[in-house]
């Protein structure tokens, strides 16, 4: 019996190409276990069962990851575990002048074709602040943080990032067969044009280009990109409610943009 050849270290070693849900490969049965969402009365039972939105969890565990003090603020970094994708980073602001509990704002962000950037964009982070999120806020929000003005105003401020967006983005390097193509045409373009992407650049391009896929996987799960987005704004919501400082009987919500639908839709589906 002839044994078989080895293996030949020269040639090229079979790998799988990357998945499209990377990030997310547990986020199918998540969905599947956690059934449907029946809304809190008829009308927000039949939005729900719209857009599929999957059923309420119990609120998740919230880890404090740094406190910092920036301009009147105090800053906390916040992270949860929804049952499915990356740990879900988020931003908890309130006056430093002001002790006790307070009235709370969710406030939501834009989709402003930019998923490097999650919440973040609606902070002031201080000497901290990114460039990339200094340009965002003097392009989209005439140079506001948004977060930082409701919390001297008065409110315990929660931002986070939303499904697909900043910690919570899917993971694209190296891209799914078909973005891949669309966007080796694009770097091509940027070539010839003489433009040298960023990260942020090169990832937005490669999500705008994935966004479809990420639709169409929510579709034959039995929900969709928004149902998607209103479960984790629930759950986001039941965090600031449940937040000892602040009083739960006086929340609102509210975003700009993108966020200002999810402000509506969560509006109809919170009880």
């Amino acid at each position: 019996m002839t044994a078989p050849p080895s293996p030949d270290a020269s040639e090229p070693t079979m790998t799988h190409p990357p998945g499209p849900i990377a990030g997310f490969e547990d986020w199918p049965e998540a969905v599947r276990r956690l059934g449907r969402s029946k809304g809190h009365n008829t009308a927000s039972g039949l939005l729900a069962q719209a857009l599929g939105v999957p059923a309420p969890i119990s609120t998740p565990t919230v880890a404090i990851r740094r406190t910092r003090r920036v301009n009147g603020v105090q800053l906390q970094d916040l992270e949860w575990q929804l049952p499915y994708g990356p740990p879900t980073r988020a931003f908890l602001l309130r006056p430093t002048q002001t002790e006790g509990i307070l009235p709370g704002v969710l406030w939501l962000h834009c989709h402003g074709g930019n998923k490097w950037l999650g919440a973040e964009r609606l902070i002031d982070a201080g000497t901290e602040t990114a460039e990339e999120v200094t340009a965002l806020q003097q392009n989209l929000y005439s140079g506001h943080a948004a977060a930082n003005d409701l919390a001297r105003a008065g409110f315990a401020v929660l931002v986070h990032d939303s499904f697909s967006w900043g910690s919570r983005r899917f993971l694209l390097d190296p891209p799914p067969a078909r973005v891949a193509e669309d966007l080796s045409a694009q770097r091509a373009l940027w070539r010839e044009e003489g433009v040298r992407p960023t990260p942020a650049l090169e990832y937005n391009t490669a999500a705008a280009l994935h966004e479809h896929t990420v639709a169409k996987t929510a579709g034959l799960l039995g929900t969709s990109y928004a149902g998607m987005v209103a479960f984790e704004d629930l759950a986001a919501l039941d965090i600031l409610r449940a937040l000892p400082d602040v009083d739960g009987n006086r929340v609102g919500v509210g975003g700009f943009s993108g966020g200002g639908g999810r402000a509506l839709v969560l509006s109809a589906l919170a009880p």
